[in-house]
């Protein structure tokens, strides 16, 4: 047999085990003649190490055309996708046997491969140069014919069969001039394994594609390094800035539809330029970059919601805070210039009556006549600015704007005025004091935002026209309301009033016109 092997173009392979430690020496020597004669140049980069070589049984060694090693390590999800085409044993490098078996088809020898580590494997032939692509271990991207039918199998004992009946057969003459890979391809068999194509595929077909994609320059190009990290990069950054400008559902639509784009690309780089980019490292970089901007920013956007509810539920209606809540762009904190309606009341008298009641009696009145005032100010999408011992100031069309902020206004205030006579009726027959209120509304430009020191602020308003505000609530009598002359413009339409004498106010040079509302319609 072994004679037999001498005359024909045979191929052995040797098995090898991948590991770190110290090698273990090879004692034949006809085995050791054998890896002398396929040993490689030398090259630099990471090469799988072997720390044990299984070579060819020794009466054959020396017959056989050469070998190589036939090892295919699979990747981390258990398929086969690449052969390493050199190993490192002690000093030495050697070929996989399907570049043994190529070299020596394409007329070529050791002397004519060029390797530059994690580029590229250059074989110069008499015709050509055959230039595989290397990643970044040294090793080849198979581009797989398909399953194991595409290969044109065999049976080893129908090609006996066949040739003890028939030598001629046009079967048997299409195996001259090729190249024919022998091996285990029975289920059961060790040499079985998980490639892109099939669950079970043999190792002969590894080795068999490999030899193919060489000679017949079919490679696939497996991406750079540079380039993976660049569309990480990439489609992280744009589905971080699409999420950011969007809400969680527009952004999971943003985010899908940039996976489908990128998973189209990559198989048409695929299918018309053989490149071969990642898919699962983007796309799983883009699924936790959605996930954290989401989930940041439904932290960041929980805590302003509960920033806006503690600080504008004591101001304004509930209503107006679940809607400042959901529309936050309408509230923007800092001082603005802004034009709105300003209210103040106060209670007539009320210091020396204070002084004639019991403390208690007069939290007790205030507190329920203060509570009457504030659900008024709600009730009409007025703004609680603050009381002021027995006064009150609230504003309109702001933080929410209301282009009726001066109706609203009045309204309320009238509103209030019959409020204070139901609970004067009330305190009456209950024994208690009667009060009289007197009321201010200016409607002009101010300056509203959150205004105070680091450690405590509050949403307010000031300028000249809050002034003026406070000024016709100081001359306005119980039961009255004063306008300005810019509020009764406003709502001239809907009021009944008396105009009053100009009134000379502190801060301003000319007297300020006055009006008296009587009814709103």
């Amino acid at each position: 047999l072994a004679s037999q092997i001498g005359k024909l173009n045979v191929y052995f392979p040797f098995f090898c085990i991948i590991d770190k430690g110290k090698p273990k020496d090879i004692t034949n020597p006809f085995q050791k003649l054998l890896l002398k004669r396929v040993k490689l140049p030398s090259v630099k980069g990471p090469v799988l190490n072997a720390i044990e070589i299984v070579p060819p049984i020794a009466k054959f060694a020396v017959q056989v055309k050469g070998s190589g090693y036939a090892n295919a390590i699979p990747d981390s999800d258990g398929k086969t996708r690449r052969v390493p085409l050199l190993i490192k044993y002690k000093e030495g490098f050697y070929p996989h046997i399907a570049l043994k078996i190529a070299l020596d088809w394409l007329g070529a020898s050791k002397d004519d491969i060029k390797i530059k580590a994690g580029k590229y494997l250059k074989i110069k032939t008499k015709d050509r140069v055959i230039k595989i692509p290397l990643d970044k271990n040294n090793q080849m991207l198979l581009n797989f014919c398909g399953p194991l039918d595409m290969y044109n199998p065999m049976s080893f004992l129908g090609v006996v069969n066949l040739y003890s009946d028939n030598p001629d057969d046009k079967r048997l003459r299409a195996l001259k001039d090729s190249a024919v890979f022998i091996g285990l391809t029975a289920t059961g068999t060790v040499d079985l394994r998980p490639t892109p194509f099939s669950s079970l595929f043999p190792l002969v077909g590894v080795v068999a594609t490999t030899f193919e994609n060489i000679v017949n320059e079919n490679f696939l190009i497996p991406s750079s390094c540079f380039f993976d990290i660049f569309m990480i990069l990439i489609i992280g950054i744009l589905i971080t800035y699409l999420s950011s400008i969007t809400g969680p559902q527009k952004g999971a639509i943003y985010t899908f539809l940039i996976f489908i784009f990128w998973c189209v690309i990559s198989y048409f780089l695929f299918l018309k330029a053989r490149f071969v980019v990642p898919v699962f490292y983007p796309t799983t970089c883009g699924v936790f970059t959605f996930l954290g901007i989401t989930i940041y920013r439904f932290a960041t956007e929980e805590k302003e919601k509960k920033f806006i509810k503690n600080m504008f539920q004591r101001y304004v209606s509930s209503q107006v805070v679940d809607e400042l809540i959901k529309n936050p762009d309408m509230l923007k904190l800092g001082g603005q210039r802004k034009y709105l309606s300003v209210f103040f009341s106060d209670i007539r008298g009320f210091t020396s009556m204070s002084e004639k009641m019991e403390p208690e009696e007069v939290v007790q009145l205030l507190n329920e006549y203060l509570t009457e005032m504030t659900k008024i100010i709600f009730q009409f999408q007025g703004t609680l600015d603050k009381f002021i011992g027995d006064a009150v100031m609230a504003f309109w069309g702001a933080p929410k704007y209301f282009p009726n902020h001066a109706e609203l206004a009045v309204r309320a205030a009238v509103e209030m005025q019959k409020k204070v006579t139901e609970l004067c009726e009330k305190w009456e027959i209950e024994g208690r004091k009667k009060i009289g209120i007197g009321m201010g509304v200016n409607t002009g430009d101010v300056v509203i935002g959150n205004m105070g020191s680091q450690n405590f602020a509050d949403y307010t308003v000031i300028g000249d026209n809050v002034n003026l505000a406070a000024r016709l609530e100081e001359n306005a009598k119980a039961g009255q309301i004063l306008i300005s002359q810019s509020t009764y413009d406003e709502i001239k339409d809907i009021v009944k009033v008396t105009k009053l004498e100009p009134l000379r106010v502190k801060g301003k040079e000319k007297a300020v016109q006055v009006y008296e509302v009587l009814e709103i319609l």
